[in-house]
């Protein structure tokens, strides 16, 4: 469990069989996710290995963009259309992001080979997301801000 693709989709599919209730941190989560995964798969692409044992197996990029629109994209599109449902803060993830973050450096060696790129930049980078998605929800919607 490794991916965080698969808490987001396990949590989705909950959501979808209406077993959870729809929240701010999945919506947060999968707008994050998708932004991300999109990334990773069109502009920074790199290969998808399963290895269990003595098997390996190698999915080719067509099937990667597939498996990205089914798992990020299409759960993103559907979200989206549920806009005015739930506001948009992702304040509840910082702790799940941050276990998963700690539980991903202690028990797997080299984090590297999870996404072919550093933990940390994909961490920043989700960061930097659910910050703008909190600045956009509470100060660009505040009261405050909005013209008389």
């Amino acid at each position: 469990m490794q991916y965080w693709s698969t808490y987001n989709f396990v949590g989705y599919l909950l959501m979808k069989t209406k077993i959870l209730p729809i929240c701010s941190p999945l919506k947060a989560s999968l707008i994050i996710t998708s932004i991300i995964g999109g990334y990773m798969t069109y502009i920074y692409p790199r290969r998808f290995i399963i290895k269990y044992k003595d098997f390996r197996y190698e999915f080719e990029h067509k099937y990667i963009m597939f498996f990205d629109f089914l798992v990020h994209q299409l759960p993103l599109l559907d979200i989206l259309s549920r806009n005015n449902e739930i506001e948009l803060c992702g304040r509840h993830i910082v702790f799940p992001m941050l276990l998963w973050n700690i539980l991903t450096r202690t028990y797997i060696e080299n984090t590297t080979k999870i996404y072919g790129i550093e933990l940390n930049k994909i961490f920043v980078s989700s960061f930097g997301i659910y910050s703008f998605l909190g600045i956009n929800q509470h100060l660009l919607n505040s009261r405050l801000l909005k013209p008389f």
